[in-house]
């Protein structure tokens, strides 16, 4: 009885899927703070999108290309400050002692960004579900799962009954084909 390595094709195929998908997905994102109006190609973000997702190789890069020249819509400048009003450069003295008493609010849980807006919360749950993720992927638990396309994380073998071997149970599948005499 001979066993095979399970292909890698399909796991290249399906990293190569996901990337475009991911990139994709954040070109639609970026796409939106900013403005498309003068632009030839695509002035709007869904077409971004759109030909992100079918024509990624020609699209993304001339995104990435494209979007300095676009104005980002939530970009003000910061108002200028007086000199003699100027502690920290960019913050008043008023400022700095609101943030640094009780119950301000710097001390909220959020984490907060350039612009005055917080982090989303649905960006925070992602984030730990792809690190949870992360983790469980990286224990092989998800082994017998992912094979099919090939994102195992230990080398998986398959027998000529279509059985799965994966990490420690391979070693001891292959183990037992030598003691019986089935392998070299």
């Amino acid at each position: 009885m001979e066993t095979t390595v399970v292909a890698d094709k399909a796991g290249v195929a399906a990293a190569v899927f996901l990337i475009v998908l991911v990139t994709s997905v954040w070109v639609g994102f970026d796409a939106r703070s900013r403005d498309w109006s003068d632009n030839s190609f695509a002035d709007r973000p869904w077409k971004w999108l759109v030909g992100s997702l079918l024509l990624w190789i020609v699209v993304f890069p001339m995104y990435l290309v494209k979007r300095g020249q676009a104005a980002s819509i939530s970009a003000q400048p910061m108002p200028e400050q007086p000199p003699s009003q100027r502690v920290v450069p960019g913050w008043t003295a008023e400022q700095l002692a609101a943030a640094a008493s009780p119950g301000s609010q710097s001390r909220s849980r959020s984490f907060r960004l350039e612009g005055g807006g917080s982090v989303p919360r649905w960006v925070w749950i992602t984030l730990v579900g792809v690190v949870v993720l992360g983790f469980i992927w990286n224990t092989g638990a998800l082994d017998h799962t992912l094979y099919h396309v090939g994102l195992q994380r230990h080398d998986c073998y398959q027998n000529g009954f279509g059985a799965v071997f994966c990490g420690d149970e391979a070693t001891q599948y292959q183990n037992h084909l030598r003691d019986v005499g089935l392998t070299p």
